[in-house]
């Protein structure tokens, strides 16, 4: 069980500089211009993704039973029709998942408030080179997790697979990327 851990962590990884690339580049702007709407944008932006990261592994919580499978892009189908999901989930599912879903983002997000949004971030109008420099690299850098590496073919679930086990396997996957990648794939295809 604790290799789920150790073969996940290039798709956590992943999925984090995905999810990284907005702020990193709000933070930075905000290095050189110092405007409310960049921190209004970074709340919102946060607010957002705490949101779809807490409710897809929620839903994924309660669909892998279901399913036998990560939540996927099939999921789009299911929530365009809501008589479907109120249909076929439980009182349990539907009441536990909303309410525990909305205690976890409002937790979370007044987490983020108080700790890591608290510092605000100065401008420094003389330092524009710097903050460019910095975002320029940081983009690279960035790009580079969000591949997994530099070179050869870009990260996929196969290098999260590790087991027999296929549950494990499945374990390993980060559900936001599979869920992501699955979505593009599907509406690539369609």
């Amino acid at each position: 069980i604790f290799s789920t851990y150790l073969h996940g962590l290039h798709l956590d990884l992943s999925a984090a500089s995905y999810m990284f690339i907005i702020p990193f580049t709000l933070i930075t702007l905000q290095l050189m211009i110092r405007q409310k709407w960049l921190d209004r944008s970074l709340h919102i932006y946060t607010l957002i993704l705490l949101i779809i990261i807490v409710f897809s592994a929620i839903g994924n919580l309660f669909l892998y039973d279901e399913w036998s499978t990560k939540i996927n892009y099939k999921i789009w189908y299911y929530l365009r029709k809501p008589s479907e999901v109120f249909r076929t989930a439980t009182w349990f599912q539907l009441v536990g998942g909303f309410l525990s879903g909305t205690a976890l983002v409002g937790g979370l997000f007044w987490l983020y408030i108080k700790v890591l949004a608290k510092p605000i971030i100065e401008s420094r109008p003389k330092f524009y080179w710097q903050s460019g420099s910095m975002l320029a690299v940081g983009i690279f850098l960035i790009f580079i997790g969000m591949r997994g590496k530099i070179s050869g073919i870009p990260i996929s679930q196969s290098n999260a697979y590790f087991s027999q086990h296929q549950i494990l396997n499945d374990a390993a996957i980060n559900t936001q990327w599979h869920l992501m990648k699955t979505t593009l794939r599907f509406g690539r295809a369609n």
